[in-house]
């Protein structure tokens, strides 16, 4: 897949849009096609360093939290999503083409609006107004 990796810390020169390996949904997971994400200020304070105390980036690493997308595949013990389910999250890692996230943090879209627009709602206060199960 294709996803925007960093390297080192620094500013925006340092994330790369390379190939990267294919995430696998794993028990009580579920993969993403991504359709949206956002960039938000934790983010490029990542990028710059600044969190490497509390909040590192292990190198090549991705970044990224917030996803809109559709379901690929369904882990082993997920009932609540299937594929071609339009969804979005906090995740990690949503700078790429593919992402792996919790299903209990997954909601689904409830309104007929378009993934990237859902896509740029950052964290889940957004959640009763977009969709819940």
């Amino acid at each position: 897949m294709k996803a925007v990796v960093v390297h080192q810390y620094g500013g925006p020169e340092v994330l790369k849009l390379e190939e990267y390996p294919d995430p696998a949904a794993g028990p009580g997971e579920v993969l993403v096609r991504v359709a949206a994400t956002s960039v938000n200020p934790i983010d490029f304070k990542r990028r710059a360093g600044l969190t490497k105390d509390f909040y590192p980036i292990n190198f090549p690493g991705l970044m990224g939290v917030d996803i809109a997308g559709t379901v690929v595949t369904v882990g082993p013990g997920v009932e609540d999503f299937s594929s071609g389910d339009r969804v979005f999250a906090m995740a990690a890692d949503t700078y790429a083409e593919l992402c792996v996230v919790k299903a209990a943090g997954l909601r689904e879209t409830l309104f007929n609006s378009t993934l990237i627009l859902v896509g740029r709602f950052p964290g889940d206060h957004h959640w009763p107004v977009l969709g819940d199960r």
